[in-house]
């Protein structure tokens, strides 16, 4: 009996030796999140290269550099409400960007995928159309083959605007599915608000998908500013990238009839998901 209970005892000092020489399991652990846990990192990303805040821009692309701290396997970018995928590249290029108004945030995740705080890097604003000018909004788009889209035009920084052509050129990637002219004087309408508007549109005319001409009735005879004239519904049945523009045979007049001088036609951008 005493024989048996030997082996029995040292085996038991061993483990009781052991388990003196774990002192807090899992600590000293910078990816632990345990509260008690004094070396947990949190893992954050630090803007390096941004552009300033309330910096405006006039360009459409933008270029961003970030830095990853010890714990941060990986990072997300928001561009106002939308999330990126997990990027570790830490330079990244916002393109296409429409005009108006951005805020991008930032957030990392270390190799455990435990999120760090979310951070506003910078707020921003795209001026890069020098009106008067026609554009589209948005001017990217990514889409499949066979399905759907929709895109307003834009009238850019225009003055004392009455009257207005718009024609859009033909592509055989897409076909006009429908199209919407906003012309109630509500918060929507740009040309018609606050006065009555005519338009008479044609489709298919002249090598156009569409041509509509536009003219304000009453008073105020014009309007100023930037604003929708109408949207468009379009059938993409391409296979490849394309893009839809807006005719030299573009348009504008003042309230004296006389011809405004547009500055740009803007191209809309379609990518091929």
């Amino acid at each position: 009996m005493q024989k048996m209970l030997f082996p029995i005892v040292m085996i038991i000092l061993i483990i009781g030796s052991g388990c003196e020489k774990i002192d807090n399991p899992g600590f000293d652990n910078p990816l632990d999140p345990n509260p008690d846990n004094p070396d947990y990192v949190e893992p954050a990303v630090t803007p390096i290269e941004f552009p300033a805040d309330g910096t405006i821009l006039n360009t459409h692309t933008v270029t961003f550099k970030v830095h990853l701290n010890e714990t941060a396997s990986a990072y997300q970018y928001q561009i106002n409400e939308s999330w990126s995928n997990w990027l570790t590249d830490t330079t990244f290029n916002l393109v296409y960007l429409d005009e108006g108004d951005y805020s991008l945030h930032l957030k990392a995740r270390n190799i455990a995928g435990i999120e760090g705080s979310t951070i506003l890097a910078t707020t921003f604003t795209i001026d890069a159309v020098k009106g008067p000018a026609l554009r589209f909004y948005p001017r990217y788009v990514s889409v499949q083959s066979n399905s759907n889209l929709s895109v307003e035009v834009i009238a850019e920084e225009v003055s004392n605007l009455s009257g207005l052509t718009v024609e859009i050129t033909q592509n055989t990637n897409l076909e006009l599915v429908s199209y919407q002219v906003f012309n109630d004087p509500d918060d929507r309408s740009f040309l018609g608000k606050d006065a009555s508007l005519l338009y008479v549109p044609e489709v298919g005319e002249n090598n156009s998908m569409i041509r509509v001409d536009f003219s304000r009735v009453g008073q105020p005879a014009a309007v100023s500013g930037t604003g929708s004239l109408m949207e468009l519904t379009l059938h993409y049945k391409g296979s490849a990238n394309t893009e839809l523009n807006l005719s030299p045979n573009c348009m504008m007049l003042d309230s004296a009839m006389q011809a405004i001088t547009i500055r740009e036609l803007v191209t809309l951008e379609i990518i091929k998901k």
